[in-house]
């Protein structure tokens, strides 16, 4: 009964994952902010060139399971990054709608920030770690409610010293008023 449970704990999330809105306005590569649809495609790219495979953690209320996925195509891995294709803030009409700002080298990293100046942005925060001119890391949090919903993501993608993706981890809760709450959490390893 437990195993059922589970499963069909890990399915919700699956669903909720999967459906959590529709794809994004197309990225112009006008604007000024950091463009992570075009970085997104370059890496599926690169990893469907190398035959790259994907290790999923998924965590929901307690219940673990990890996978092994062969996207095996571009389709494939842009079903596995959707949610970051989803972050993207490049887009037409976001124009002027994040603050920018760069900090300063510290310990040979510095940071990007594109932070949302109206809260009707889902993207509340778009940040990009770099490690002397390459990228190290790109962390974006999500919030978004309603009077009877709020949903929030933590969400990150790492990249080695060539910036290749070498993982992403996507830690998320959902509130509803009418139903039990969902704390998840995915962890996701490139296979080279």
């Amino acid at each position: 009964m437990n195993r059922i449970k589970s499963s069909v704990l890990l399915l919700t999330l699956l669903v909720i994952v999967a459906c959590s809105g529709e794809r994004s306005k197309i990225s112009t590569g006008d604007s000024d902010y950091f463009d992570l649809a075009s970085l997104l495609n370059d890496q599926i790219k690169y990893l469907t060139q190398t035959d790259a495979k994907l290790q999923k953690e998924l965590t929901a209320q307690g219940a673990n399971e990890t996978l092994t996925i062969d996207p095996d195509s571009v389709k494939g891995w842009e079903r596995q990054l959707k949610l970051f294709f989803e972050a993207d803030i490049n887009k037409i009409g976001y124009d002027g709608e994040y603050y920018q700002e760069q900090l300063p080298v510290i310990n040979g990293l510095s940071k990007k920030i594109f932070a949302a100046k109206n809260q009707k942005h889902p993207v509340k925060v778009l940040e990009c770690t770099y490690e002397g001119e390459n990228l190290k890391e790109v962390r974006v949090s999500i919030k978004e409610s309603n009077t009877v919903y709020e949903m929030t993501k933590e969400m990150s993608l790492h990249f080695n010293a060539e910036e290749h993706l070498i993982g992403f981890n996507i830690k998320g809760g959902e509130s509803m008023a009418v139903k039990e709450d969902l704390n998840y959490s995915i962890v996701g390893t490139i296979l080279y």
